[in-house]
């Protein structure tokens, strides 16, 4: 596998130094102790979109602050119904070999997003039930932590689906699968403001078995300052029947919420990079960069005419400065 020159020291090192981090946090998806990683120790992806933008873009006059604020940096690395440069079974293999820690989303719900800029996922619900298998399969017993289907649970309670029957079974599936491996596991819950009722999200958690892992994940991809997660957090945990362990996606977030209405979320102008991938030391397990930053959301705002998932210096260069031109 390639590694980019500017972490082929690192990884060097660390493979030959006790990878300590992976030793504490390789347990059971249902231990009460959340995973306490340092930023240092999160594994960081040397195939993201930013790092292959400095492949094709070497002497860019951008390249140095796109290397620093975002290649160089923890994020998690999504796995869905596309092909992935690094299968997940070689990821986590590759971040414990290094003694990281790997962050991972699974995203390829049926129905996904509603027919949204990132529609796809699994074609039916049988070919999810299978892709989840081989997902939990990939994992095995290595230690990794991973954000299970953004959104769906939101969408689930939004009533846009056309079976939503489906997506509760589908996704109580894929907790029982994922509890099953080493992986810390955080279904993803929403957001400070989506879905508006904390109790409903709680009870949805509980019926799709939350209680079997870790907790769950909030402001996946999402603007919202890390003190409204927290409170959302409280807000949802006081509606289950114990209180679960939470991460929040502090990606970009360092701005908080800049813009308002249905379409706030996607690419707003104003917003600037959150805190780096860190155990946070409470009341949040882990502050988390689950959505890449510089990764479109999809054709709509700042980064109109960039489809879902696709890097832009544009976006990167505006969340690194905060200036939108």
């Amino acid at each position: 596998m390639r590694f980019p020159r500017a972490l082929l020291a690192v990884v060097a090192a660390a493979a030959t130094a006790v990878p300590v981090s992976i030793a504490v946090t390789a347990h059971a998806a249902t231990s009460d102790d959340p995973p306490r990683v340092a930023q240092s120790d999160f594994y960081v992806n040397p195939e993201s979109n930013a790092y292959k933008w400095l492949d094709r873009n070497p002497g860019h006059h951008d390249a140095d602050a796109i290397r620093t604020h975002l290649a160089e940096q923890a994020t998690a690395n999504w796995y869905g119904d596309w092909v992935n440069d690094i299968p997940l079974s070689q990821y986590v293999a590759d971040a414990e070999s290094a003694g990281r820690m790997p962050i991972v989303v699974a995203y390829n719900m049926y129905e996904r997003d509603c027919g949204g800029q990132s529609q796809g996922g699994a074609d039916t619900p049988d070919l999810y039930r299978q892709w989840i298998d081989r997902f939990a399969a990939d994992l095995g017993d290595r230690p990794a932590i991973v954000v299970l289907e953004p959104d769906a649970v939101a969408q689930l309670l939004a009533g846009c689906l056309a079976e939503p029957d489906v997506r509760t079974e589908l996704l109580g599936y894929a907790v029982d699968a994922l509890a099953a491996t080493a992986a810390t596991v955080y279904i993803d819950a929403g957001n400070y403001e989506w879905p508006t009722d904390p109790a409903q999200v709680a009870a949805t958690l509980e019926d799709i078995g939350v209680q079997q892992v870790r907790g769950f994940a909030l402001n996946t991809s999402n603007h919202y300052t890390t003190a409204d997660s927290v409170t959302r957090a409280a807000a949802i945990n006081a509606h289950l029947s114990a209180p679960a362990g939470f991460v929040v996606d502090t990606s970009r977030n360092g701005s908080g919420k800049t813009q308002s209405g249905p379409m706030s979320w996607c690419n707003p102008v104003g917003a600037t990079l959150g805190e780096h991938s860190t155990y946070s030391g409470g009341p949040a397990d882990a502050h988390l960069w689950l959505k890449v930053p510089g990764d479109s959301d999809g054709d709509c705002g700042y980064g109109s005419g960039i489809p879902a998932g696709t890097f832009s210096e544009k976006l990167a260069m505006a969340l690194i400065t905060g200036d939108y031109v």
